[in-house]
């Protein structure tokens, strides 16, 4: 019978025992993975002979087997299965002495040889090679006289292309803040996720450490509830995305709707920390505070 064990980047792997097994955030799961990414009940792992599948729970962040969100999905050795942000390997026992594409020969006493019945083609004799014919000479062509435009046209040639160089260095060091921002961005709209669906836990969790300092809890929930369009958001649209040259800080803009059709620019400040973003500030701009 097979046994299956996630191997976490850092860590003491952990095996599943049972043939139906619990993975979320939630203490009572039977594989607990302590993160704010990761769902209360994320994912459950089942037994299926020798083979093993993982089955999403609805989670808010999704389940992804390498790299491809997945619902439900038959288990490979080897394979990188993702909860939330927690990337986990899969090993499963005797997966890995397997020889995908080996060639099983049957019916054979114990030392017999196997030999090769593929017929090698006789050696082909060669061809003599012919002697080369000989060509005439090109005509002799007159050079260019002293006023031609020819390094005229290779000057400018070459000018035009040092100025496509350029462009495209600058708009690639333009476009830098926008690219580095991309992951902080991703981390606000699960923000704004987590808080349509309530789950305060999740979206408390995704907080920095400084903010979490400075706000705990229910000091976090009295806020969101006082707020509608964080609440009761139900499309947001990033407006602007910039992170600081570094990767260590980032600022989103967004345009959030409410249910009740409320439209607010929401500024967040976001910092890096253990390796992802976690929202620093969250400033939801007045209609009177927008020019």
């Amino acid at each position: 019978m097979s046994t299956l064990r996630l191997v976490p980047a850092t860590g003491t792997p952990m095996e599943a025992v049972g043939d139906s097994v619990l993975v979320g955030r939630d203490p009572a799961s039977d594989i607990v993975l302590p993160d704010g990414s990761v769902s209360r009940r994320h994912a459950r792992l089942e037994r299926r002979g020798d083979d093993w599948a993982v089955i999403d729970q609805g989670s808010a962040n999704g389940t992804f087997l390498d790299n491809q969100r997945t619902a439900e999905a038959i288990l490979r050795h080897g394979q990188s299965l993702r909860l939330g942000s927690v990337v986990l390997r899969v090993e499963i026992e005797g997966a890995e002495d397997t020889d995908v594409g080996a060639t099983v020969v049957s019916g054979m006493e114990p030392g017999a040889t196997v030999v090769s019945t593929a017929t090698v083609p006789p050696p082909q004799p060669s061809t003599p090679t012919p002697p080369p014919v000989p060509r005439p000479a090109p005509p002799l062509v007159p050079k260019k006289a002293a006023g031609s435009k020819r390094p005229v046209v290779w000057i400018g040639s070459g000018c035009c292309g040092c100025l496509v160089i350029i462009a495209m260095i600058v708009g690639a060091v333009m476009a830098l803040p926008h690219v580095l921002a991309r992951p902080a961005a991703s981390a606000v709209e699960q923000e704004m996720l987590a808080l349509r669906q309530g789950d305060f836990a999740t979206a408390y969790s995704q907080l920095s450490e400084e903010l979490r300092g400075r706000m705990d809890p229910v000091d976090f929930e009295r806020f969101v509830n006082a707020v509608p369009v964080l609440r009761q958001n139900t499309e947001v649209r990033i407006t602007r995305k910039i992170a600081a040259w570094n990767g260590g800080s980032a600022s989103i803009e967004a345009e959030v709707t409410a249910v009740s059709g409320m439209q607010r620019s929401v500024e967040f400040r976001l910092v890096k920390e253990q390796g992802g973003w976690k929202i620093s500030e969250i400033n939801v701009v007045q209609p009177s505070d927008q020019p």
